[in-house]
């Protein structure tokens, strides 16, 4: 519908702001083709790009994992459009690279940033850190993540199983400790699907669905059915 609107508009009509708010909206559910597009289109017009413009581009980037176009916007903005990378840009870049394994390159970003990196920087690097067993550089963002957002279980959760991977257990009982004497509880995970018009929560381990015994079920049935495709035993739904 957004788009129906947007497309009937005229030209003349639409200004920079409503064409990032079509490209964000693009980028937010990851059609980066269609994010390009109207990224072309703005360039034929002669529209200048502004800062917005290519969050909504990096972002389209980061969903869909596209590394090559995601270091072009990053150095077009800068280069013929002079945007000054933010926050979030250096976040969606870090997000970008990282994952992909650029762990050397995400790096550069980080320390090349001309502000301190807040948890929007420090979150996606110690992701990606975590990802590919960068033990060192994890500790280290885990720590300023520590030190940002004191109150955030889920910090020491993370830095605890890195400690773990890495065989360092009494730093591990130490974050757990610390866990247990801050009294904070990691947020479970929650996910919602809409079905018939109604939105359906479902956390980590949830019985509390009111149909939960069938979907138990039901899962069994494809987890057997899986194994049995790939010449396993089936096992038991935990």
């Amino acid at each position: 519908m957004a788009r129906k609107l947007f497309d009937e508009e005229k030209i003349d009509g639409k200004n920079i702001i409503t064409w990032n708010s079509m490209t964000r909206a693009h980028a937010k559910h990851g059609d980066w083709s269609q994010c390009f597009e109207l990224y072309n289109q703005m360039k034929q017009l002669n529209m200048k790009l502004d800062q917005v413009t290519f969050l909504g581009l990096s972002t389209a980037c980061v969903n869909s994992g596209l590394v090559k176009e995601g270091r072009a916007f990053f150095k077009e903005m800068r280069v013929n459009y002079g945007c000054q990378p933010s926050q979030e840009h250096n976040a969606c870049m870090v997000d970008l690279l990282g994952p992909a394994g650029h762990i050397n390159e995400a790096r550069e970003i980080v320390k090349e940033m001309p502000f301190k990196p807040d948890t929007g920087v420090w979150g996606p690097w110690l992701s990606a850190c975590k990802l590919h067993s960068e033990t060192k550089f994890a500790e280290s963002a885990a720590e300023k993540l520590l030190t940002m957002e004191p109150e955030n279980a889920g910090n020491y959760v993370l830095l605890s199983n890195i400690y773990a991977a890495a065989g360092k257990w009494d730093k591990f009982a130490k974050m757990r400790r610390l866990l247990k004497e801050k009294g904070l509880k990691k947020t479970p995970g929650c996910s919602w699907l809409q079905i018939n018009g109604h939105v359906q929560e479902f956390r980590v381990a949830d019985q509390s669905h009111p149909k939960a015994n069938d979907i138990y079920a039901f899962l069994g049935i494809l987890e057997f059915a899986i194994k049995e495709a790939r010449g396993h035993p089936a096992g038991k739904v935990s």
